[in-house]
């Protein structure tokens, strides 16, 4: 019996329960009709191949079978390739190179009649089960092969933007030959002075580093206190005794010493070193040679009491009871040494200070803000255009005169209302345009900002034709001004061109705590665009015509005051 059957199904795995289709063997030429959806929608398959295949329940395979579409409706006949075994079977749709549905088919035995059915056959309930464990695996199956080539996909997007990133990276660093000269004369400058731990400096004070038993201290300052301690450790039991007279006997320590030590201090020493800054305290440290007390050896150690910087000796054997010139041990030519070199290091740093300062200075790299009230203004063309062939005026795009863009009639009401006032206005279309990695264009606006400024406005947008991260872009950039401009109130200026951009800032806004200057009202509106032929003029007066269509498309006088109104009405 030919009949028809109007069913739905979802090419989206995991949707909906699958699909199961009544049948008879003896519906040979039935049309079933199957709307195809997508999720909650239908799906147009007009510019697909559709087919419809399938497993009958005695493991025979028909299909493929020949699909009429219209629309979302992909039709199909029973034939008797399908019906000729009675049961459950396993079908599936697929829809070109969209994607593929599963469902089942109960193929009913004629000769059972019309009453009967196989609602109470648990068999074919258990095949049917089957048939849809076996289309949900195959769907899982192929979620998964999707997911792994997106995750392909999406890694060698990324490995090609760091690859293209390091390139233009390098590219910029190496852009200024003169001033990558300079900072790496300074970078040389600053590493010969570097006395920090695992330095392989050849500065000549990381020899200071050294101890006197080739101990390499991890800084210039350790080696130094290190070796003073171990020198106040080594000769404090000597000045410390409490006798005064004798302050070590090894005698006492343990007998039949050969020598014996023996220290006194306040004593009268004749021949003093002519540079021994005497002051009526020394100590003499006395070597004796013990073989019946005779004077064989004799050693004389003498230093001040009040210093260990230098040290003295002598010696005299008695055989010829001379005794020789005395000799010097002395740590103030190095420690005068070493305030010199870290003196010089300091008048070195500072230099190199001043040098890059004035380098940064040179460049304009960090401004300054000096006003009762400051003010950065951040956009494309239409906040500042530079000077080019079409455009000769270095303002907003397209007004008629500097003062007549937006950005200047702003600065006039800020003074108007706030004092004396500091600001700067910046183009960072950059940032539109690398939408592969908008965060690294930071470094463009960083030395405008500053915590003392009040008001930031961004204007961007315009230039960003690829949108798909645009909002979570704008969200970072305006958590990153705020960390550096953590004073300012920030108002973003919607898009003068596309109502569906400002949408994006709307909800940037909201979730960021920024205001919104709309300018939906004026999208479309030829009025407020400068137009083609109208008249412009130079910083110098001199009157040029607009033949460019770009400029043309651009808010003319009465759109940079809509916009510069829109932006003051929101002041706080």
């Amino acid at each position: 019996m030919a009949i028809t059957q109007n069913h739905v199904i979802n090419i989206q795995p995991g949707v909906s329960a699958p699909l199961v289709i009544h049948c008879s063997q003896g519906d040979t030429g039935t049309q079933i009709n199957l709307t195809v959806v997508n999720g909650d929608e239908e799906f147009d398959c007009s510019s697909y191949a559709c087919s419809v295949h399938g497993v009958r329940s005695d493991g025979g395979n028909w299909g493929p079978i020949t699909c009429t579409v219209s629309g979302s409706t992909v039709c199909f006949s029973l034939t008797s390739a399908m019906t000729a075994v009675a049961g459950a079977c396993l079908a599936e749709i697929s829809v070109g190179t969209v994607g593929t549905a599963n469902f089942a088919m109960l193929m009913e035995n004629a000769t059972f009649g019309n009453g009967v059915t196989y609602s109470n056959d648990v068999s074919v309930y258990q095949n049917i089960l089957n048939a849809v464990q076996a289309g949900l695996s195959l769907a899982e199956a192929a979620v998964t092969n999707e997911k792994n080539e997106r995750i392909a996909a999406v890694t060698n997007e990324k490995d090609e933007r760091i690859a293209a990133v390091t390139n233009e990276k390098d590219e910029r660093v190496n852009a200024d030959n003169s001033l990558s000269s300079r900072i790496s004369q300074n970078d040389a400058r600053i590493n010969n002075l570097i006395v920090s731990s695992g330095s392989d400096s050849s500065a000549e004070v990381i020899d200071a580093r050294t101890g006197y038993d080739s101990t390499v201290y991890d800084t210039l300052g350790n080696a130094i206190r290190t070796q003073i301690k171990k020198a106040q450790t080594i000769y404090k039991p000597i000045i410390l005794n409490s006798d005064g007279t004798t302050m070590l006997d090894l005698n006492d320590v343990k007998e039949n010493r050969t020598f014996r030590i023996q220290v006194t201090k306040n004593t009268t020493c004749l021949n003093l070193p002519s540079d021994f800054p005497y002051d009526g305290r020394i100590w003499i440290l006395s070597v004796y040679e013990n073989i019946f007390w005779n004077h064989l050896y004799y050693l004389q150690i003498l230093f001040p009491v009040e210093t260990m910087s230098r040290i003295y000796y002598r010696q005299m054997d008695t055989r010829d009871n001379i005794w020789r010139d005395w000799g010097k041990i002395s740590i103030d030519d190095d420690i005068k040494s070493i305030d010199d070199d870290i003196k010089s290091i300091d008048d070195d740093i500072k230099s190199i200070k001043n040098e890059l300062n004035a380098i940064k200075k040179m460049i304009g790299y960090n401004k300054e803000y000096n006003g009762d009230y400051n003010y950065l203004a951040i956009g494309n063309s239409i906040t500042l255009h530079p000077i080019v062939s079409y455009w000769w005026t270095e303002c907003g795009m397209a007004a008629t005169r500097k003062e007549n863009d937006y950005y200047h009639k702003v600065c006039d009401y800020l003074t108007s209302k706030k004092g004396t006032l500091g600001t700067y206005v910046v183009n960072y279309s950059d940032w539109e345009t690398q939408y592969y990695d908008r965060a690294e264009t930071y470094t463009i606006i960083d030395r405008y900002l500053s915590d003392k400024l009040n008001l930031v406005t961004i204007q961007l947008s315009e230039n960003a034709n690829n949108t798909s991260t645009l909002e979570s872009d704008y969200v970072s950039l305006i958590n990153y001004i705020k960390r550096k401009a953590p004073n300012a109130e920030i108002i973003l200026i919607g898009d003068f061109w596309d109502k569906d951009k400002t949408a994006i800032k709307a909800r940037v806004a909201e979730s960021t705590g920024a205001k919104l200057a709309s300018l939906d009202d004026i999208v479309g509106d030829s009025s407020y665009k400068c137009g083609l032929n109208t008249t412009v003029y130079s910083d110098d007066g001199v009157a040029h015509t607009v033949t460019h269509d770009g400029v043309a498309n651009h808010p003319g006088d009465r759109g940079m005051e809509y916009i510069a109104n829109k932006v003051i009405s929101l002041i706080s």
